[in-house]
């Protein structure tokens, strides 16, 4: 081989090996920065910038949100909270009482009246005449098995050997994830012994917080049980759990620190958990609303106290709607109407496009389109012979002709009473999503009507043989139905 060949390929190596460590972060301001991670602590950051060469310490508060949690779990600073491998396929008992419970539904052929469902606590009998439902669904393992269980069965199928790198710091990881962390300390000082290069920063972090975590009863069974709690998502017991250690008043700086940072953990997880079951609750309990409305028995009431006309049924979804379904959510979570649910809606993430149409009903919305009647129809002259010929029927003598009267359109309260409850709900519906401001309105467009064929007219039979168009009684000259895409 060449000496220029073998220059070439150290320096193609070399390139290789700097691209394999590099790492693009973002700043809070919008900069982006290529570098090189040396060294991460409690306050921030030490890299190496590629364009220059220089050497940079970032405080943490200086990094976008998503790099900062990134770097910070990486660095062995703070747990890795996604929670993917905590979880397993199961069941959610609902009972008529209203209560719910997760685990694993556990088969008794010999018990034919119970359901048993699996549980850290042990096995559950429910009577199947008191179970409401039950759906499949994703359980946290904490809730099937003790911290102990899960670390022996994670133990079983890796059976790391004592020399085994990989396998020791893999089960250090899970050992402190579910909460046993002299386990974990064990793990990582194999690692060190191992490999005393390996991942050095990552490795002291977790040591120096474990240890202090591991260092007090009190604190480490409090930490543990807050994380359990948290697990299955009971939020405000696992926040409780942690401010009676902070009431503690012989806490050390870096014990104190720990626990406000998983505190804080507890209340964003608990944050981001809430927050989709509002968006998805609020959909439901609008829907709820909306056909109790529609569905109202005094619909076309002759009580005018009663009635719940178009005008009441449209000024409820616009003003009062909104306001019902907050306080129906509030009170099912146990939320906050105003600093919680309002907030949480305002920060969902809005999911897929939901489409909802006024249907018949556009003309409601939009008015009326009526057209001009286009006379007798017909060719003159074939008119003229035609009412020349009825003169002479009737002995020459002019006669009042009768024009056909076109039928009256429907007014708002007349579709109001006849229309079905599904329509009142598409109706109420689109009117909500398009005037609340509740929504993310996406776009309207208008869908053909299908008596019309999107002309506005119908054609008839005129008095005099022609044919003559009419507005159409559908669509009222609309042309075709509002249809409104949010989500």
């Amino acid at each position: 081989m060449s000496r220029s060949r073998i220059i070439l390929t150290a320096v193609l190596v070399l390139w290789m090996g700097v691209a394999a460590l590099a790492e693009v972060i973002f700043l809070k301001d919008g900069r982006l920065l290529q570098v090189q991670l040396l060294s991460g602590t409690e306050k921030g950051i030490e890299v190496r910038r590629l364009d220059t060469g220089g050497h940079l310490f970032i405080r943490w508060e200086l990094l976008r949100d998503e790099d900062r949690q990134r770097l910070r779990i990486e660095f062995g600073l703070d747990d890795d909270l996604s929670g993917a491998d905590l979880q397993m396929p199961g069941q959610r008992i609902y009972t008529i009482k209203g209560d719910d419970y997760d685990g694993v539904v556990v088969p008794h052929p010999e018990d034919q009246e119970r359901v048993y469902l699996r549980t850290v606590k042990g096995e559950i009998p429910f009577l199947r005449s008191a179970i409401r439902r039950i759906e499949d669904r994703l359980v946290s393992k904490f809730d099937v098995y003790t911290p102990e269980e899960l670390y022996q069965q994670e133990l079983d199928r890796r059976q790391p050997a004592d020399d085994d790198l990989q396998a020791q710091f893999a089960m250090a990881r899970w050992a402190a994830k579910v909460g046993l962390y002299a386990k974990a300390v064990e793990h990582y000082q194999k690692v060190q012994s191992i490999d005393p290069e390996f991942r050095t920063d990552y490795v002291a972090n977790q040591l120096k917080r474990l240890e202090v975590l591991d260092r007090r009863k009190e604190i480490r069974n409090g930490v543990r049980e807050a994380d359990l709690e948290a697990a299955r998502r009971h939020f405000d017991v696992a926040t409780g759990l942690l401010d009676e250690l902070l009431s503690l008043g012989d806490l050390d700086d870096i014990t104190r620190k720990e626990i406000e940072k998983k505190k804080e953990r507890v209340l964003k997880k608990r944050w981001s958990y809430y927050r989709q079951q509002v968006a998805r609750e609020y959909r439901r309990q609008v829907d709820r609303l909306i056909r109790k409305v529609a569905a109202d028995k005094n619909i076309g009431s002759a009580d005018k106290e009663k009635r719940v006309s178009i005008d009441k049924a449209m000024s409820y979804v616009r003003s009062q709607l909104h306001k019902d379904v907050v306080e129906a959510i509030a009170k099912k979570f146990s939320l906050d109407p105003k600093k919680e649910v309002e907030k949480m809606w305002e920060d969902r993430p809005k999911g897929a496009r939901r489409t909802a149409s006024y249907g018949s009903g556009t003309f409601i919305v939009m008015g009326e389109k009526k057209v001009q009647d286009a006379g007798g129809g017909g060719n003159r002259q074939v008119q003229e012979l035609i009412n020349r010929l009825r003169r002479n029927r009737r002995g020459g003598r002019n006669q009042p002709q009768v024009q056909p009267q076109q039928q009256k359109l429907v007014t708002k309260e007349q579709w109001w009473v006849r229309a079905s409850m599904i329509q009142r709900s598409f109706f109420l519906r689109a009117y909500f999503a398009e005037n609340a401001k509740k929504f993310e309105v996406l776009n309207t467009f208008m869908r053909p009507c299908p008596t019309c064929g999107a002309t506005g007219t119908i054609k008839e039979l005129g008095s005099q043989g022609g044919i003559v168009r009419r507005t159409c009684p559908r669509c009222h000259g609309n042309k075709g139905d509002r249809t409104v895409n949010f989500r």
